[in-house]
Order: structure tokens, then C-alpha cells, then sequence
């Protein structure tokens, strides 16, 4: 267990210590993204996430899920109502800007698209702790 422990936490740090530096090479995601464009140099904090999804259970699950990951430093979710993406049923689209927009035609994706979110999100570090979350 304590192998296994060490792996992942290595592996957290290995992906969000390169992409922290500065460098324009992306962050290990898993699972491996089919297009990743990054553009920009910004980070942004993570305040808040907008959420296209026909499934109801999306807006919920995803507000469960980020109190649960960031505790007080969870960002507000929304749904936004209109078109709904064409995309694949486990797919997703993650824009990344002031808000973050996630874009599924399932609940799945949503999990997914959060799930990307969180292993590229860096702690925004205080004087003496942690401010947040950065993207």
C-alpha cells in the first residue's frame, strides 16, 4: 500500500511540477486527452465552473464531488441551458480561461472533464497556506 501511495503522489507531483515551471510542454492527464490546445501563459484561480450538460445529475454530482476535493476552496458550479454539445458519450471539452467551461452530452463526461480539471489544478500557495486552487 505504501508502494502504491508513493507512485501516485510522485505522479501528481512529476505533472503539476513541470507544467508549474513554466514550460509550454501539458501536464500528464489520465486518460490521455485526444487534442489538448494550450495557449496563453495564465493561470487562473478556480472560482468558478460552468457546466453544458443535458443530464441533470451532472450540476449535483459535480458540486458533491469539488467540496469534497477542495473543501472550502471549492469553486461554484452552474449549469448553463441552451444547445447542448454534440459530443460523444463519454467525451468532453474543458476551456480553461477567467471560468472554467465543461461541455458533455453525458454525466460521464462531466466526471471526466473534473476528474482532467483536478490533476492539473495546483494549490495557489499563501504566506503560510494554501489560497486556493490554480489552473
Amino acid at each position: 500500500m505504501k508502494l502504491q501511495i508513493l507512485i501516485i503522489v510522485s505522479f501528481i507531483l512529476c505533472a503539476t511540477t513541470a507544467w508549474a515551471d513554466g514550460s509550454s510542454v501539458p501536464p500528464t492527464i489520465c486518460p490521455e486527452p485526444t487534442e489538448c490546445d494550450i495557449s496563453g501563459d495564465e493561470y487562473y484561480t478556480l472560482k468558478r465552473i460552468v457546466i453544458t450538460c443535458p443530464d441533470k445529475k451532472a450540476t449535483e454530482w459535480a458540486q458533491r464531488h469539488l467540496r469534497e476535493w477542495y473543501g472550502r476552496f471549492a469553486p461554484k458550479v452552474e449549469t448553463k441551458r441552451g444547445k447542448q454539445p454534440a459530443i460523444e458519450a463519454e467525451g468532453y471539452t474543458l476551456n480553461i480561461a477567467k471560468d472554467v467551461e465543461v461541455a458533455a452530452s453525458t454525466l460521464q463526461g462531466v466526471r471526466y472533464a473534473l476528474y482532467s480539471l483536478r490533476q492539473i489544478a495546483i494549490p495557489k500557495r499563501g504566506t503560510l497556506k494554501t489560497e486556493g486552487w490554480i489552473v
